[in-house]
This record gives structure tokens, sequence and C-alpha cells, in this order.
């Protein structure tokens, strides 16, 4: 006869900077001074190292059962080594969602007719009203012939916001960003978001693959699809609804937790990622997050914590303890999740670990 028991393994992902101080009465200091330090392991891929086991047993089978996610990935991440706005040597290249193309009037000085700039807008965490703001400035920057650019965001039902025309097509609906523009002499300027077709082409602008995958990273913020995207210009442009989330899951990975595992994780996606512990949806009826008519989920940092109804189960090896474990957490895209010290995403999670005793 047997019987089956389980222990605790709580892991949390701030532990990779005190672990390896055995029996000191300042681990939490360590912890601090890390975090104040900007110094040790980047949080979305790491390895706990102990110089004893975490946990000794005859252990079976491990459960995740739960899951806390401090989740600080903010609205707009910054590209880097993608395009010429930021080219540190020092970083990873990195494709965030912080370059909108525009394409302008011209008035017919070149054959296509239009320009194309390149608006970069700076790295954080948005409300709705602030991120038109932020638009509004940097278009106008960037452009001076778009200095009477004006872009709102639209919450309501009706749409359009009073005094702006009417466009035929227009459907008038909320939840989107509204730009419009008229400059200095009344006249109005016209402008477009360009389709991928004209930025991959080489005809054109020959974009790489990663600069239009930051392009398609930031329409899909701002709402922006193939129906409001370049057919011709225009002084009036409402785009589709927002997503203010750079990613609506988190996958949790350790090759080390699962190596014994016969069936191996997959997914849907092309990576077919092996190893996974958990997808954690950020937005999971465990802890709801509120959301506003002015505020949306994305739009600052939070916390959420996941009680799974139905754990993963990994199989283990009783005749081995547990020692070193590695995590990574990568986004929706199948990167890396975004982590700086600035926004360091976190977690901790609750293993139990199941051991049968024979009578």
């Amino acid at each position: 006869m047997s019987h089956l028991s389980s222990a605790i393994l709580a892991v949390s992902s701030l532990d990779r900077y005190t672990t390896a101080i055995p029996n000191s009465v300042a681990r939490l200091d360590r912890a601090l001074l890390k975090l104040f330090d900007n110094a040790g392991q980047p949080g979305n891929n790491f390895e706990l190292v102990s110089p004893s086991a975490f946990i000794y047993g005859y252990i079976t089978r491990i459960a995740v059962s739960q899951v806390q996610i401090e989740y600080r990935v903010p609205t707009v991440v910054p590209s880097n080594r993608i395009f010429r706005f930021a080219n540190n040597p020092e970083e990873p290249p990195r494709i965030g969602n912080d370059v909108i193309p525009m394409l302008v009037d011209n008035s017919g000085a070149t054959p296509s007719g239009f320009d194309l700039i390149e608006v970069n807008i700076p790295y954080g965490f948005y409300t709705p009203d602030e991120l038109a703001a932020m638009l509004q400035i940097q278009i106008t920057s960037v452009s001076p012939r778009l200095n009477g650019m004006k872009v709102s965001y639209s919450n309501s039902g009706g749409g359009k916001l009073p005094g702006l025309p009417i466009q035929p097509g227009d459907t008038g609906y909320g939840n989107s960003f509204i730009f419009s523009t008229m400059d200095v002499s009344g006249a109005p300027v016209k402008f477009g978001f360009p389709n991928i077709f004209i930025l991959s082409f080489s005809g054109y602008y020959g974009y790489t693959d990663d600069q239009i995958a930051v392009v398609l990273k930031l329409y899909r913020l701002l709402g922006i699809t193939g129906n409001n995207t370049f057919t011709s210009l225009t002084n009036y442009l409402q785009t589709s609804s927002p997503n203010f989330l750079f990613t609506p899951y988190i996958d949790i990975v350790s090759n080390n937790l699962t190596k014994f595992q016969k069936v191996k994780d997959t997914d849907t996606s092309v990576n077919r990622r092996t190893g996974l512990v958990s997808r954690a949806y950020v937005s999971g009826v465990g802890n709801p997050q509120t959301t506003f008519n002015d505020y949306g989920l994305g739009c600052e940092p939070f916390v959420i914590t996941m009680d799974l109804n139905t754990p993963k189960i990994i199989r283990w090896n009783k005749d081995e303890a547990i020692y070193n474990l590695d995590f990574q957490l990568y986004d929706y895209y199948g990167d890396l999740l975004y982590w700086t010290n600035n926004n360091p995403t976190e977690f901790q999670m609750t293993l139990l670990c199941m051991e049968e005793d024979d009578y």
C-alpha cells in the first residue's frame, strides 16, 4: 500500500540574488542591494543555484499550484538596433513597438506624391489620453507640414468628436484614436499610415523583417489595421480598437524542471518551445484587473495571482533531488519578455513536490 504526500517548494524570481549565500543573515539585504545597484541576472532568463538541494525526498511528481506575476512591461516598449533612434551596441537587439511610419503629402514634389516620416514614441506606461498627447507632440516635431496635427482618443459610442469632419465610410465607432490635421493656413494637409507592401517593397522603403515587426506591434497598440492603412492620403483618420497590453500572456519555461517529462510540452506557435511550466494569462479571472473609460489594462504595472484549477503535473525522478532551476520568460511574440532594472517583471510560484510512501 502506498500513501501520497506533498511538500511545498516556494519559488521566487528574486531568489536569484540570494540563493548563492547559504546561512546568511543578510539575504534580504543582498536582494535589495542588487535591486538598488541594478546588478545581477535579468529576470527574464536566470538560474537559481544552491550549494545544497532545494528539497530532498523520493519525489515522483511536481505540480504547479499557484503563480503570481508582477507585470511591469510598459505600454510602449523601446526597440534597440532596429531603427536609427536606438543603436546601443551594449544592449541586445530588441523588437519593441515604439516607431510609427507616416506618409505625408508633398504636393507632387516627388513622383510618389508623398514623403515617409518615422515617429519615435518614448517608451513607458501610457493612458489613452497620454498616448494621444505624446503622438501629437512627436508627429508635429518630426514634420513641419504636420504642425497642425491633432491626435485624440475617443471612448464614446458615437466616436466622432465635435467639429471634426465626417468622411465617407467613417463608421463613428468609439474606443479609437483620431488623427486630424490642418496646416496654419487652414488647408488640409493629407497623411496616411503605410501598409506592409509599401514598407517592405524594395522599390519603396525596403524595411527589414525586424522593422516591420516593430511597426506591426505599434499598429496593434493603436488599432491600425489593413482597413485604415494607406489606400489614399486623407486629413482625417480613425483607427480600430487599440490594445494597450503588450503581451496577453507570459510563458514561464524551465528545461531543468521538465527534463524528466516523457511527453514534451508544445504550443501552436512556430517556436514549438518545450519545457513550458506555466502560461500565465495576465488578465486571468483569478484576480481580474479593473479598467475604466480613461484607463486600459497595460497602462500601468499590476499584479495578478493564478490559483490553477488544472495544474501542470511534472514527472520527476525519485532518485534525484531538486538542485539548480533555470527559468526563462517569453512573451506573445516568442521573444524573451522585455525586462530591465527600471521595468522588472518578477514572479513567484508554488510547487507541490509529491512523494509516494510505501506501507
